[in-house]
């Protein structure tokens, strides 16, 4: 898990885990900045130490869901590289949301996309 923090504030967190539905794949999960703190570069600082963990380790591929509507979020896995792969589902603690999956490929160093 990683943890952003400010002034010694938690301000941002995200965590890899081992994907188990696929092979070579890592997964990004718990993404969160605190709202007052976003667009300030916090939840791409942690998706890169994420990519970094799963780098180090040989992953080949980190994948996440994201709830349908999240457009701010969806923006910036996008610009992280992140691209759809047509999997849906619901959320389980709130099933009227739907979800989503997206991918990213690890094979070289991770490079954030401009």
């Amino acid at each position: 898990m990683f943890v952003a923090e400010e002034s010694a504030e938690p301000v941002g967190m995200a965590f890899g885990t081992v994907d188990r539905e696929r092979a070579g794949a890592a997964h990004l999960g718990g993404m969160w900045t605190e709202p007052a703190r976003r667009g300030r570069g916090i939840g791409q600082a942690l998706a890169e130490a994420v990519f970094a963990w799963a780098h180090e380790r040989g992953f080949d591929h980190l994948v996440l869901w994201v709830t349908e509507g999240n457009t701010p979020a969806i923006a910036l896995y996008e610009r992280l590289g992140f691209a759809a792969t047509g999997r849906h589902d619901r959320l389980p603690a709130h099933p009227a949301l739907g979800t989503f999956e997206m991918e990213r490929t690890l094979c070289r160093p991770p490079a954030i996309l401009q």
